[in-house]
């Protein structure tokens, strides 16, 4: 029952989303790639975690503001590859992706036509809070905390709210896994 996926991408890995997802070429190449690598190494699918269409990530990251649009069609190229390689090898070939979970990353994205075209959806609800803040506080806080009252809180940032926005934005709640931290 175990099922592998590669994952590209990342917060390091995302610098060529953007150029790779501008064009129909491109992106077929990327998806005909994909196809070749998952079916020589045995994998069940792919997932693809761009950290992040139109803008944010790396500072190192190409991004433009169609960026929008390119995820969504990138998504499909890799859907309709996946699954004439499925049809073909008579398996089904899996496509996720790990979504962001701030309210820009939904504004950036068409998450309503996304999610049809996914498998599931792996929300990252983590790095909430780190060494970028001044005070310590939950990885991957569920609720607010009533007893924090600072300024550089961000109430939005818990893994409810994240979940709420996904629903709004379109995203079905049977294809959301919740990526939750707790180191």
């Amino acid at each position: 029952q175990l099922k592998t996926l590669i994952s590209v991408g990342g917060w390091t890995g995302s610098k060529d989303f953007s150029n790779v997802a501008l064009t129909p070429e491109s992106r077929t190449r990327f998806a005909q790639s994909a196809v070749t690598f998952i079916r020589q190494y045995g994998f069940d699918g792919v997932d693809i975690d761009w950290e992040f269409p139109v803008a944010g990530g790396d500072p190192g990251n190409s991004a433009r503001p169609e960026d929008k649009q390119n995820f969504t069609k990138l998504m499909q190229s890799l859907r309709d590859a996946l699954d004439a390689a499925g049809r073909a090898d008579r398996q089904k070939y899996l496509l996720t992706a790990a979504i962001g979970s701030t309210k820009d990353y939904i504004e950036n994205t068409e998450m309503e036509k996304v999610a049809k075209i996914l498998d599931w959806a792996n929300i990252m609800t983590y790095d909430f809070s780190g060494h970028w803040n001044i005070y310590a506080g939950h990885n991957t806080p569920m609720h607010d905390d009533p007893a924090i009252g600072r300024p550089d809180v961000d109430y939005e940032m818990k893994f409810t709210s994240v979940v709420k926005r996904m629903r709004d934005a379109g995203g079905p709640p049977g294809k959301m896994t919740l990526g939750m931290a707790f180191y």
